[in-house]
């Protein structure tokens, strides 16, 4: 079905009679009659609509962008959504109830639900410990690494692949600490504990393509480098890179190479497994508040991120004294921030927090309320990649008046297309829209749908300007 709600402007003119007086001066000087003829000018009654040009025309311009985007839908093969308001008023509505899979606009309602539950500042902890202090630069025994589900751990070579380096924790500035500290040898191995999480390293539902494809690595709550043990100096995320068997393990033999490299000795191997209790802490490092990691992942379009952020929730929300954090439970945490939102979400199913599952579903409906609720500077929205400056619109509206005026989230699957967020235009108009398609085969169309829409958008207002429609 197809709506468009436009605004009814009901416009009421009076003209009113004028009357005209001759008078005399104090001498009662003769009249002399003025035979000359001058030229009309023309004058805008008082009442007359074009002292208020934008009550004529914006309802025009809104109506002529409400056909341009019907047009442009009508082109779009399979089911979509699209949802459009300009300054706050709905200009257009098409099927913005049915439930499509939404690619990487999910990271929006994973975004929301994790702000909520876990708090804007809060922050993850990796932990070393031993079985007893250094002592005269030595520890008697194994080194213990404490998985915290820290998303952003990762060594300086790691960050040094990304064209844009991504908000992270340093793993080096703990192997620092403890060198700081003294430590020059380790009597036994390094270990590492992950059992803050469980061990499914992908989510259930996932095509096996996207594994292959490395749109993750393998989760854990003791990860490094993504669960990444190889990657490719200047395409991290190409196929060469190589997903660690057991990420708690390639974790413990990164710290293990990074004590060495500072010219601690170590004795023993490198094990995964749970942190005994006769331990006690040598030292942590922290990552950087929960806000800038939620920013980095909506704007880079971090699935790791967003997988491992869904587990935390699992974690926080667990039974009993030792809770195991599992995609299932943090599921069903985002699904009841979701329901007690007090938007319509009538149709929303969530069973990831990336965006990679087939099976998650989101309306036009919901994405824009979001959007709308959180307005253009929340933590939720700050993340969005801007065109032609960041995340994944670094690269796009080069040169163009959408050039940083466009703030939007993208998704895109072989068979989905969406883009949600804020366009704000030359002129000063605001437009928030919510945009979903869902059709086979639409990797070679699905940018070009996006890029229809924005500068369909950007060409707003088309007909008279306003400029030519004030008073006279």
């Amino acid at each position: 079905m197809r709506r468009m709600v436009l605004p009814v402007i009901l416009l009421v003119t009076a003209l009113c009679a004028a009357f005209m007086a001759n008078s005399s001066d104090e001498d009662s000087k003769p009249a002399v009659l003025d035979t000359t003829v001058a030229e009309p000018s023309p004058v805008t009654p008082v009442l007359s609509a074009r002292r208020v040009p934008d009550l004529v025309a914006i309802p025009a311009a809104e109506a002529d962008l409400a056909e341009s985007l019907s047009t442009f839908m009508d082109t779009i093969p399979g089911d979509s959504c699209l949802s459009v308001s300009h300054d706050g008023r709905v200009v257009l509505e098409i099927d913005v109830d049915a439930p499509l899979v939404p690619a990487s606009t999910q990271k929006l309602v994973t975004a929301q639900a994790v702000l909520e539950l876990l708090g804007p500042d809060a922050t993850f902890e990796t932990t070393v410990y031993a079985a007893g202090p250094i002592s005269d630069g030595t520890i008697n025994g194994d080194l213990w690494l404490l998985g915290g589900g820290d998303p952003v751990l990762a060594t300086d070579d790691y960050l040094a692949s990304y064209k844009v380096p991504p908000v992270d924790t340093d793993l080096e500035a703990l192997a620092d600490l403890l060198v700081a500290d003294g430590l020059n040898t380790v009597e036994g191995g390094v270990h590492a504990d992950e059992t803050r999480y469980d061990t499914e390293r992908y989510v259930a539902v996932w095509p096996e393509r996207f594994i292959d494809q490395n749109q993750t690595g393998p989760l854990s709550a003791m990860t490094v480098n993504d669960g990444f043990s190889q990657f490719s100096s200047d395409n991290f995320q190409s196929s060469e890179a190589v997903p660690a068997s057991d990420p708690a393990l390639s974790a413990a033999a990164e710290f293990d190479d990074l004590l060495e490299a500072r010219g601690v000795t170590i004795f023993g191997g490198q094990v995964s497994e749970p942190l005994p209790a006769d331990v006690i802490e040598l030292g942590s490092v922290k990552s950087p508040p929960l806000t800038d990691i939620v920013t980095d992942m909506i704007n880079k379009s971090d699935n790791a991120t967003a997988e491992l952020l869904v587990k935390e929730l699992g974690y926080t929300a667990g039974d009993g004294p030792e809770p195991v954090g599992s995609t299932a439970a943090g599921v069903d945490e985002i699904t009841s921030v979701v329901a007690e939102s007090g938007l319509d979400s009538d149709g929303v199913v969530v069973t990831d927090g990336s965006g990679l599952s087939p099976d998650n579903r989101l309306t036009c409906t919901y994405l824009i309320a979001l959007l709308v609720q959180e307005g253009v500077n929340s933590p939720v929205t700050a993340g969005l990649a801007v065109a032609g400056e960041s995340g994944t619109l670094r690269d796009r509206f080069i040169g163009t008046d959408v050039e940083g005026r466009l703030r939007a989230k993208t998704g895109t699957l072989n068979d989905v297309t969406a883009l949600a967020g804020f366009l704000d235009t030359v002129r000063g108009d605001r437009f928030t829209f919510s945009f979903l398609v869902n059709a086979p085969d639409l990797a070679l169309d699905a940018l070009a749908y996006q890029n229809t829409l924005v500068e369909t958008l950007a060409a707003y207002p088309s007909g008279v300007p306003i400029a030519e429609l004030g008073p006279m």
